[in-house]
This record gives structure tokens, C-alpha cells and sequence, in this order.
């Protein structure tokens, strides 16, 4: 690791695009290259789905002299379409350098006018390796891709250069996205600075801290906050002076999208009229334990690698096809199944225990009158199983459907539970159907060797009770999620 003063050898420098920043207006699809690197899109204040900057840009002038922040060796240094110094493009020894260290991680460092070493070369902590160029502005773009992490394509996983490679902490910054997993508990210091003409207390009634809330759009006190944390001064404040507030925030425990505030307040007098607020996603934290996780984004590959892709069944009507459509108020590619088209996967590697599970399915059916296939677990030989019938979500003939429905043309994100003893549980966008015990020890087990979605069967009782529709996201775990596990399930991406 180095510091940013020492990687730019002293130079002046601005983090000028910061990892994961959206840029409010630019093209949404720019960094949607970052996906294949488990980099997640963000939605904007504009309510557009963009993907975000996955690195950080360090703008120096031009020809600044840089310094590798890595051990190991290179393996690209010029000669690259990506990554380029717009008045070089791909000329060998400008643009893209990128060095692999000795456990694996890639480390990149774009846009270089002049790259010093060669491919083969193996590169020093310290060591000199070239001068920073330009791409809209001089800058040197920085990113970092660390290995083993088999969710990803490639194994290989953007993160921030903070932290990682550059020691220097990015400052508290509002006006870009980040994202946090539900719960997760983050320390960071937060320099305030009295600008009034009175000196802040730090002890007393009356003392003056630091107020750090997740909320929604409305800056006013208390109204919409999710969660609300105050932190302590280290000592009284003068007009004029600064002090390092040492917090440690907790994100709260549903995913969603919030404003992340940060805000003073003189204790039992007032508010402050500044503060500083920040777009942040928080990430449901029950997909974690997710064994496969199928997303439809032009593939029916798991993303998780640990199940086997998707195929169709039932050649009645057609075709499934991948389109764009409204997804969580994001528009995103999800898969299209004409009537009585099914998907299916095989059970190995995914379940491991056929009669203990929950698959939760975010999906649009065109229709919801009369009874229409959600989930068959006997390969398409027999009528029980998973419907909706009505727009309630039902399992014929054991439970009937209540609850919150599907309406037709809408997402509605259905999960069906089984645990080791046999209770069989259907729920809608979090909340419950229906809860019933599997008396005869078969019913909702997957004893067929597949797992069957949108086709009905094609023998033992009625048939073609089915309806086309789109899937946005289909996830599979090898235990039964708890009621309030399921309320937390992140709905939309």
C-alpha cells in the first residue's frame, strides 16, 4: 500500500471521480463493464439505473510522475483499447499498465501518457512507472480487482483503491452513491468546523454532537429515518476551529434506497440549517447465503457459479427471449416466457436436501385469472405444486391463497419455503400466504431430480394451467429462510 502523496511523488492532487460515483446526467451504460467484476448498478437522482465509476481518478497535471503502489508483475503496458490516453490511443507504452501481484490481485493505473516498464517486468513498491495523462481532464485512474472471489466472472472482484492499494482516506463527500449491505456497521471520522461565532460544548445538556441518520428524501428532523445515531465532539469547538468526530455507523437492517445524513445538533436548542447528505443503496443481506442466483442479464447462468445454467421446456408457444423492461421503477434486461414456457435446473450442486429449501422469484405474469404455474416439484407429472390462482399465491391442494396478490402487468417477488420438519410456506413481497405443515412427507419435495418454474405438468390431472410473463431474478437457497428473513429479502435487484 502507499499514500496517494507518494504515488504522485508529492505532487498536488483531487480525487476528482470517486469509487462508485454516478455521474448525475453522463451515460448510464459507461462503466457497465464493472458488472463482469460483481460491481452493482445504482440508481441515480434522476430515478435512471446507471452503473458507477469502478475505480478512483486522481487528477494531477499533466506528465505528473507516478509511483507503483504494488509489488508484482506486469502484464499489459500499452497497446490497449481501454484505458487509453485520448491522444495516444492504443500506442504501445501509453494508456493502460496493469501489474498482478504475487497473490493474484490486478492492479490498474489508467490513462498514462508514458509508461516506463514492459510487460514480464516486475515492479517495485516505490518504484517509478510512468507519467499520468488524460482522458477528459489529466487524471490517473486507479483500479483494483482482487481474486477468489468465485461469484464473479473470472473470480477476479472490483473494490475500492482505498483502503487496498492507496493508504490515504477519501474525505466524507456527498452527491455520489454508495452502497452498504443491510446491517453492516462502518467506522469513519468526520472533520467538522465551527463556522458561527460560538464556541461548540462538547459536555453538558446543552452540548452540541454530531447527528448521522439514514432516511429518505425529506431533510426535515425525524420524519422517514430509518435509523438515527449521535456522536460525540473530542473537545469543545472554537469560532473557526476544526475536530476529527470519530463515528461508527450501522446501515439499516432492510435493503433499500436511503439518504445518508450527517448533520449537528446543539442538544435540547437546535438544529443546524447545514449538513451534508449522500444517495447510498443498502443491499438486503439474506442473499448472502443464496446457493444460486439467476439474473437474466442475456444469460440463464447462475451468478454465483454453483448451479448449472437454466433451459427451457415446453416448446408450446415459442421462444424465451431476453428484453428490457420496468423493473423496481429500473429499467433492466429480464428474461421472457411465452405461455406455458418453463425454465428448469437440475437439483445437484443446489440443494442438497430436496424437501428444505427457499426459492424466491421476482416475476410479471401477464395474467393471474384461474390457476396459473408458479413452481412444479414432480418434473410435470402431477397437479400439486405452486400456483397462483386469482393473483394470490396458493399450493394446490393443500393451501389455499391469501394474502397480498399479483396483479397482472406487475413485479411481485414470490418465495416458497420448506424446512427439515415439513412446514411449507408461501410468501408476497415479504408478506405470508400461507404456512402449512406437510403431513404426507412428500408434498413439496423436489423428488423428480429437477426444480420446475412456469410450465404446468403435462400428465396426472390438468394441464396447460400456465401463463406468459417475464422473470427478473430467481434465487435458491439450501435452507428455509425465517418469516422475518423473508420481509428483508431485497425485492428488486
Amino acid at each position: 500500500m502507499i499514500t496517494v502523496d507518494d504515488f504522485v511523488g508529492g505532487a498536488a492532487w483531487t480525487n476528482t471521480q470517486p469509487y462508485l460515483y454516478t455521474h448525475p446526467t453522463g451515460d448510464p451504460t459507461y462503466y457497465e463493464y464493472g458488472s463482469s467484476f460483481c460491481v452493482e448498478p445504482v440508481v441515480r437522482e434522476d430515478g435512471i439505473r446507471a452503473w458507477p465509476h469502478p475505480g478512483v481518478d486522481i487528477g494531477v497535471a499533466l506528465g505528473t510522475s507516478l509511483f507503483c503502489p504494488v509489488e508484482g508483475v506486469v502484464i499489459i503496458a500499452g497497446n490497449s483499447k481501454v484505458f487509453t490516453d485520448e491522444r495516444y490511443g492504443t500506442k504501445p507504452r501509453t494508456g493502460q499498465l496493469k501489474i498482478r501481484t504475487d497473490s493474484g490481485e490486478e492492479v490498474i493505473i489508467g490513462h498514462m501518457e508514458w509508461i516506463d516498464v514492459d510487460v514480464g517486468d516486475r515492479v517495485t513498491l516505490g518504484q517509478a512507472i510512468g507519467r499520468a495523462g488524460t482522458d477528459n481532464g489529466p487524471h490517473a485512474h486507479v483500479e483494483v480487482r482482487l481474486m477468489n472471489h468465485l461469484e464473479c466472472r473470472g473470480g477476479l472482484k472490483i473494490v475500492d483503491p482505498f483502503g487496498t492499494v492507496l493508504g490515504a482516506a477519501l474525505p466524507l463527500h456527498a452527491g455520489y452513491e454508495l452502497l452498504w449491505s443491510a446491517g453492516e456497521t462502518r467506522n469513519y471520522d468526520v472533520l467538522v468546523t465551527n463556522s458561527g461565532s460560538r464556541s461548540w460544548p462538547h459536555l453538558g445538556e446543552n452540548r452540541v454532537r454530531l447527528s448521522v441518520s439514514f432516511g429518505k428524501q425529506s431533510d426535515e428532523e425525524h420524519v422517514d429515518w430509518a435509523t438515527e445515531e449521535r456522536f460525540e465532539l473530542p473537545q469543545d469547538v472554537a469560532p473557526g476551529e476544526e475536530a476529527p468526530v470519530s463515528v461508527s455507523v450501522r446501515s439499516p437492517p432492510t435493503g433499500g434506497a436511503y439518504v445518508l445524513r450527517h448533520r449537528m445538533v446543539h442538544e435540547h436548542v437546535q438544529w443546524f440549517t447545514e449538513l451534508d447528505r449522500t444517495p447510498v443503496r443498502v443491499k438486503g443481506q439474506p442473499t448472502a447465503g443464496a446457493r444460486a442466483d439467476y439474473r437474466f442479464q442475456q444469460s440463464l447462468v447462475d451468478t454465483l457459479g454453483n448451479g448449472r445454467a437454466m433451459a427451457q421446456i415446453g416448446p408450446d408457444a415459442g421462444e424465451v427471449s431476453f428484453i428490457t423492461d420496468t423493473v423496481d421503477g429500473q429499467q433492466r434486461v429480464v428474461l421472457h416466457y411465452p405461455w406455458n414456457v418453463g425454465l428448469r435446473v437440475p437439483l445437484d450442486d443446489i440443494l442438497p436436501d430436496p424437501g428444505v429449501y427457499t426459492i424466491a422469484i421476482l416475476f410479471k405474469p401477464e395474467t393471474t385469472g384461474g390457476y396459473v404455474r408458479v413452481l412444479d416439484f414432480k418434473n410435470g407429472t402431477v397437479d400439486f405444486g405452486v400456483y397462483l390462482h386469482g393473483g394470490g399465491l396458493m399450493f394446490y391442494n393443500k393451501a389455499p391463497a391469501s394474502g397480498v396478490s399479483f396483479a397482472d402487468g406487475s413485479y411481485h417477488q414470490a418465495v416458497v419455503t420448506r424446512d427439515a420438519a415439513g412446514r411449507l410456506a408461501g410468501y408476497v413481497d415479504g408478506s405470508p400466504s400461507w404456512i402449512d405443515v406437510d403431513d404426507t412427507g412428500r408434498d413439496g419435495v423436489f423428488d423428480a431430480g429437477w426444480i420446475r418454474l412456469f410450465r404446468d405438468n403435462e400428465t396426472g390431472g390438468h394441464s396447460n394451467e400456465a401463463s406468459a410473463g417475464n422473470v427478473a431474478r430467481i434465487r435458491m437457497y439450501p435452507h428455509a429462510l425465517t418469516a422475518a428473513q423473508v420481509a428483508a429479502l431485497e425485492i428488486g435487484r
